[in-house]
């Protein structure tokens, strides 16, 4: 796993990533959320639920519905659909969940 490359001076070099650190160092470190979720999103590393709920609260709260469900369509559904969420929006998410890619952010404009 990684990328192995070969330098002007002919030096072999290895480069690898900590799957399990990659998200919060995004986060953390270079506080860019977007890069975040996507990299998240397309990995599914263990502990990145936080990070998608998180951002989905987020989004709802601030009636930024579309947004919302991109974070939800992107997740691990299980990590949102478990929550506290009101039934509407669980609805809304099984709907998308079930959805093509195409039609899940119009149907979960509340």
């Amino acid at each position: 796993d990684g990328l192995i490359g070969v330098n002007v001076q002919g030096q072999v070099l290895q480069i690898g990533v900590d799957e399990c650190s990659i998200v919060p160092c995004i986060t953390q470190k270079l506080q860019n959320i977007p890069l975040a979720v996507r990299i998240a999103g397309r990995e599914k590393p263990s502990g990145s639920e936080d990070l998608f709920i998180q951002q989905f609260e987020a989004k709802f709260l601030a009636q930024n519905y579309g947004d919302a469900a991109k974070i939800a369509a992107i997740a691990n559904w299980r990590s949102i659909y478990n929550t506290s969420y009101d039934p509407k929006i669980q609805d809304c998410i099984t709907i998308c969940r079930r959805s093509t890619t195409s039609n899940v952010i119009s149907c979960c404009i509340i």
